[in-house]
């Protein structure tokens, strides 16, 4: 259970970010009943979609499951598409 809810923190964060955007600034909005509502369904959408592309994207670049760590498993990816530079000494052996 502690590693399946781990896994899911950087889907977390990046969610919580647009919704502390969307609360921070609701103070601010014009018609907040309806402009809060339509935020918060379009980072529901956004967040999908960019995360969808994301994946794909790394499904491109590593077509296989097996990864040296499957903890770390993105960083491998990235270090594979995008060179070196992206991939951290910490990460690699």
């Amino acid at each position: 259970m502690p590693s399946a809810v781990s896994s899911c923190a950087s889907l977390a964060v990046l969610t919580h970010i647009g919704f502390d955007g969307i609360s921070t600034l609701s103070e601010e909005v014009h018609n907040p009943r309806g402009n809060i509502l339509i935020a918060s369904v379009l980072v529901c959408i956004i967040t999908g979609v960019l995360a969808a592309i994301q994946v794909y994207a790394a499904q491109l670049v590593w077509p296989g499951t097996s990864f040296p760590d499957q903890d770390t498993a993105f960083c491998y990816v990235a270090g594979k598409a995008g060179g070196q530079w992206l991939l951290l000494e910490s990460w690699h052996d």
